[in-house]
């Protein structure tokens, strides 16, 4: 389902297709509700999914298991115009998983 509008030209994001901010031979791209990820491989997503799974006990998260979520967020903020706060977030987790991986070299 389409919420959206995306003009690549001029970065013009609208619900109304027919918005006259869009440049006129623009191509417009259509932003959906739920979209796919974008950057992992099936073998990365299904062990993001085990990770997270609520069936799962809680275990340690693994340093690749965080550097795939990191990496999955760019990915998202680099396709999905719309959402800047991914890279702020994905900033924000790899300073905290390098100050965990700081602090277990200590031990």
């Amino acid at each position: 389902m389409t919420i959206a509008w995306y003009d690549p030209t001029n970065h013009h994001v609208s619900t109304d297709k027919n918005d006259p901010l869009f440049t006129p031979l623009g191509q417009l791209w259509p932003l959906d509700v739920q979209r796919t990820w974008v950057g992992l491989t099936p073998e990365e997503a299904q062990a993001m999914m085990l990770a997270m799974s609520s069936k799962n006990k809680v275990k340690k998260l693994s340093e690749s298991t965080a550097r795939s979520t990191i990496a999955m967020m760019r990915s998202m903020a680099s396709h999905i115009p719309i959402s800047p706060f991914h890279n702020m977030a994905s900033d924000q987790m790899e300073s905290l998983l390098n100050e965990v991986l700081k602090h277990r070299s200590k031990k």
